[in-house]
């Protein structure tokens, strides 16, 4: 009859495994919101399962013929017949043992495998039982110890090893190392993309892109954008709804060259900032009825906004007159002026609009975008000439 014999486990494992995550706790905070810390939690997710698996699987079982050791999903099987001695070991080596109270299993030519059964006078009387030249006698030291080299040659278990010692490495290193390379490489991005500094604006007060951010079930983020031109902060209304309530916050970002200036710090308040930009909260955040304003903007008809998008307005071609001259049309260009443009983020779906500078004149859905940018001017203290 088979016996199953687990392994010992030592405090010290158990302290070596826990400290990191007690660190890594006091780490997510300071970690982005949204998509990076699900990914980061996930991660911390699957190497604590990865270590608990392992921590659960790793035992040894004598059947009739042969020895079972069994680590995560690795499987090593020892035919009793080849074991040709069992020593007692304290040995650091890598190994399916979860304690330094270990037994060498010396077997066929040169192996040997380090184990650590909880019951290990059990396991020796077993292994007697079924054949194998052991001392059974209780652990009074009798046994010959091993070193860490032991004597004449010494093969390891092969992958169940260096599998066991992996498991435990990437446990305790790779949440940190992760936590430390995003951080660093959400720096370094900023530092190496000066062009992007709405993004490293964003970034350095916390606030991830609304394409990678999650929100929950019933929840929506909207976000306006506006810019107006060289010097003058561009502006970013965030609205977020649930069941329950609304809110609504209005930022100001700026280049870094110009978020010392006088300009910025009359017209901000809380602020944050890197070495590319700046970003800060309007006092004009203030209290307003954000559950209205989402109501204007879903009764302006917001939602069909991505599937009838309005065209951009089309330059004429040249034609032949009559009398074969070519005749060339005037197109409306611009060079500057105000971008508007928005994004929309639910639990089913993402999508971003840029409103049309010179939208196609005789488009259907243009009154519902003009209704929509006269909403959103007057939420951030715009006038484009008609009553809010």
């Amino acid at each position: 009859m088979a016996r199953h014999f687990r392994s010992k486990i030592d405090a010290w494992l158990v302290i070596v495994f826990v400290s990191p995550l007690v660190l890594l706790a006091a780490l997510i905070p300071s970690t982005d919101t949204g998509s990076p810390l699900l990914i980061f939690t996930v991660t911390v997710g699957l190497i604590l399962g990865l270590g608990v698996w392992l921590v659960l699987t790793t035992a040894y079982t004598i059947e009739r013929e042969e020895l079972i050791v069994r680590c995560g999903p690795l499987t090593e099987r020892v035919p009793l017949r080849s074991i040709t001695a069992v020593s007692a070991s304290r040995s650091l080596l890598s190994s399916p043992a979860l304690s330094v109270d270990r037994l060498a299993i010396a077997y066929g030519k040169g192996a040997r495998v380090l184990i650590s059964p909880r019951d290990k006078q059990g396991f020796l009387t077993d292994l007697s039982n079924a054949g194998v030249p052991v001392d059974a006698r209780p652990d009074d030291g009798s046994l010959p110890p091993v070193s860490a080299t032991g004597s004449g040659s010494y093969r390891s278990g092969g992958p169940m090893h260096r599998l066991c010692l992996l498991a435990a490495s990437v446990s305790l290193v790779t949440p940190l190392a992760g936590h430390i390379s995003a951080q660093s490489d959400s720096g370094l991005a900023c530092r190496d993309r000066r062009d992007d500094w709405q993004a490293c604006a964003l970034q350095a007060g916390g606030f991830p892109s609304l394409s990678s951010a999650t929100v929950q079930p019933g929840q929506r983020e909207f976000r306006y954008w506006v810019s107006v031109g060289i010097g003058v902060p561009h502006e970013l209304l965030i609205l977020r709804s649930n069941a329950d309530s609304s809110t609504g916050l209005l930022l100001l970002i700026w280049p870094r060259k110009n978020f010392d200036s006088d300009l910025a710090r009359t017209r901000c308040g809380q602020r944050w900032s890197n070495g590319t930009a700046g970003l800060c909260v309007s006092p004009q955040s203030g209290t307003r009825d954000w559950a209205s304003i989402f109501r204007q903007l879903d009764e302006a008809g917001l939602a069909a906004v991505p599937g009838s998008p309005i065209q951009s307005q089309t330059c004429p071609k040249p034609t032949i007159s009559p009398d074969g001259v070519w005749q060339d049309h005037l197109c409306a260009v611009y060079a500057d002026g105000i971008s508007e443009a928005i994004e929309v983020r639910t639990v089913e779906s993402y999508w971003r609009y840029q409103f049309r500078v010179l939208p196609e004149p005789g488009d259907a859905a243009l009154p519902r975008d003009r209704a929509l940018q006269h909403i959103l001017r007057c939420a951030v203290g715009w006038s484009d000439g008609s009553p809010c």
